[in-house]
């Protein structure tokens, strides 16, 4: 379960940040009170050096060493909205969720399905959710996709289902989908079985063409998101003969999503911003303005069921 893993991530970093205070607390001969806050800074920054090394580590391995230096812009933010995502996906479970909007009259069903990422739960959605409620989106589901290193295949099985589901609740009205990061790809491969149950997709910072850091996530959805699988070749050929209209938000400084131009689809709309991060994506304001046009685009048209 994701949110087990970002518990125990949470928890090795604050052991960690305890270790290195201490250390230095007992060599000061520091206080209870001083300690404490020093544990607090290290933790803060081991979130910014874990983003910094992303960056890095993403711009050198697509020789982009030039724009390493640029790092340090989006560096601070996105080390707090990281901090802060591990932190709401650790208490998923315990969360309640966003109220739901109030049903639709009939005629009016605008429904959208929300698909997370890799390692992620659908606690990343929760300002999102509550914002696309107000803007008159309706019936809406946020999916937490299971097991945690499953395939991509079976996660987009899934979404199948949940497709089916959704459209029922929504008299029949074509779902919107918006998806972060490996989300989009899920999203990609549900239309296989399920085409004719979609209106638009909007990916949010998905890795199209893949990421060179997927090499260090664990789970087979990671290798499938390797540049040059075969799973994204097979997916990507398939894409170009759907109709389905695509819409690819992405960062030219994500710090997970490298290269950036992974981000570019043949035949997708695009909306690019910069200075900002993989998670701080979904909290922007100029991506939150391309997420609404698009899905304004994509009211679905009504089919019989």
């Amino acid at each position: 379960m994701a949110a087990r893993f970002w518990r125990w991530l949470l928890a090795a970093e604050l052991a960690a940040a305890a270790g290195i205070a201490c250390g230095i607390a007992l060599l000061g001969h520091w206080s209870l009170a001083a300690t404490l806050a020093l544990t607090l800074a290290v933790f803060l920054l081991l979130q910014f050096l874990l983003v910094a090394a992303s960056m890095v580590l993403g711009r050198v391995l697509t020789d982009g060493a030039s724009r390493a230096a640029l790092a340090g812009r989006v560096c601070f933010t996105e080390g707090i909205r990281f901090m802060l995502e591990k932190m709401a996906m650790s208490m998923e479970p315990w969360l309640a969720q966003p109220a739901d909007p109030p049903p639709p009259r009939a005629g009016d069903e605008r429904p959208v399905l929300l698909i997370h990422g890799v390692l992620c739960n659908r606690a990343i959605w929760r300002g999102l959710q509550r914002t696309l409620g107000a803007a008159g989106f309706a019936p809406m589901r946020a999916l937490n996709l299971s097991p945690l290193l499953a395939d991509i295949d079976e996660y987009a099985r899934q979404v199948a289902r949940e497709l089916s589901v959704l459209r029922t609740e929504a008299r029949g009205a074509r779902v919107a989908i918006l998806a972060h990061s490996m989300g989009g790809l899920v999203a990609r491969a549900a239309l296989s079985s399920a085409d004719d149950a979609v209106s638009r997709i909007v990916t949010i910072g998905t890795p199209h063409h893949g990421s060179v850091l997927a090499r260090y996530i664990p789970g087979a959805a990671a290798r499938q998101m390797l540049p040059g699988s075969a799973w994204l070749e097979r997916l990507n050929a398939a894409s170009e003969r759907r109709p389905t209209p695509i819409t690819s938000i992405y960062s030219a400084d994500d710090n997970l999503v490298a290269p950036a131009g992974s981000a570019v689809l043949a035949n997708a709309e695009l909306c690019a911003v910069q200075d900002v991060g993989h998670f701080g994506l979904l909290h922007s304001p100029r991506v939150l303005n391309c997420v609404l046009a698009a899905l304004k685009r994509g009211t679905p048209a009504r089919e019989a069921t």
